[in-house]
């Protein structure tokens, strides 16, 4: 049966401090934000304050609980049956009540679509550094909220087979398949360097503190890396070199590289620990940044998006960091450029909200 809705919106957080209103997101949310506004969707403005709820008392924090409840309820009056809403998920600034605000609406007959960025139900309620008691409450918080939602956008098939795992009924889920990545007015001659060599270095993008990417300190010798990002504290030589931390906007013309590698976790052998386990089922937005900028990928072979990959002959599938310069020395500089092609070819639907206008269409 087609679906017949009134209107579309969607839910923008905005965080207030300072007597500056801005956006509290990243990249990939304010992606998203942009797309949705350019699909002349209504914006619904949620106010974020996270920053003064985290320096209050307990019972202050219950108050600021009811207080997001109370400013939802009353952003979401003017919302009618039969509209739709999508929401970035995990919301900014979580509540305790979310879950029951959530199925409240869809009793209004408004049908709600979460767009997923994180599972922390399989990814924080993991971590050894928080408590149990925080980990519980983050799952039955998390899962009451996927289970209360009308639809819900996860990033890859793997992802939505979690989810069925989580009890999660398979009819409401939809497949993102990869991140947008937009870059306005992008100029490919503003590049410092278009490599098309297969043997130039091997680009690591992002997050680099130890806790995050151990295994960006223990790179293997016999092969070069330029790594671009915040908190690397490691050593740099002829081989590994750090160019430090540059706004997303900026980072695909200043990339260096061959390659950009899609890794993460304690290990270089393999991707594992909590952050390494998460490639299983999470799309990293770091491997939309590499082809959006034209850039082939390396993966771990094991990640959700290695069949992405593999689909558009877009990169290399590898087990082990210390695997990528035989797999790299077996392929030619011609079928290198086919790679590079495709990621091009890929790079341009990132960069024009290919994915997110799709599946916008099939909710």
């Amino acid at each position: 049966m087609e679906r017949i809705s009134t209107m579309d919106y969607y839910v923008k957080e905005i965080q207030i401090g300072d007597g500056v209103k801005k956006t509290a997101g990243i990249k990939a949310r304010d992606d998203l934000y942009s797309i949705m506004q350019s699909l002349n969707m209504n914006e619904i403005e949620i106010p974020s304050q996270e920053n003064k709820r985290n320096s209050k008392s307990i019972i202050g924090k219950m108050k600021e609980h009811f207080s997001i409840l109370s400013i939802w309820k009353n952003k979401f009056k003017r919302i009618k049956a039969g509209d739709r809403v999508f929401i970035q998920f995990p919301i900014i600034e979580h509540s305790l009540f979310f879950a029951d605000l959530i199925k409240s609406f869809c009793k209004r007959n408004i049908e709600i679509v979460l767009i997923i960025h994180d599972l922390e139900i399989l990814r924080s309620a993991k971590r050894s550094d928080l408590g149990k008691k925080k980990r519980l409450r983050i799952y039955l918080e998390e899962k009451r909220v996927l289970k209360n939602c009308s639809k819900i956008v996860a990033h890859n098939t793997k992802m939505k087979e979690y989810l069925i795992k989580c009890g999660i009924d398979a009819s409401k889920i939809a497949v993102l398949e990869i991140f947008d990545y937009l870059i306005p007015e992008y100029d490919l001659e503003k590049k410092e360097v278009d490599v098309l060599d297969k043997n130039e270095p091997i680009i690591i993008a992002g997050a680099l503190r130890k806790h995050k990417a151990y295994y960006a300190y223990q790179l293997p010798e016999n092969q070069k890396f330029n790594l671009y990002g915040v908190g690397y504290t490691g050593n740099t030589n002829k081989d590994i070199k750090y160019y430090g931390a540059f706004p997303p906007e900026q980072l695909p013309y200043v990339m260096q590289g061959a390659w950009g590698l899609v890794w993460d976790g304690t290990s270089s052998n393999t991707c594992e620990g909590v952050f390494g386990e998460y490639l299983r089922i999470n799309n990293p937005h770091k491997t939309s940044l590499y082809l959006a900028s034209g850039i082939p990928i390396i993966i771990w072979k094991n990640a959700a998006l290695a069949e992405f990959v593999k689909e558009n002959n877009c990169g290399l599938m590898v087990e082990s960091l210390y695997e990528i310069k035989n797999v790299v020395d077996k392929i030619s500089q011609d079928e290198y450029a086919t790679m590079k092609k495709n990621a091009e070819e890929v790079g341009e639907k990132l960069r024009s909200g290919f994915y997110t206008k799709k599946i916008m269409k099939e909710c």
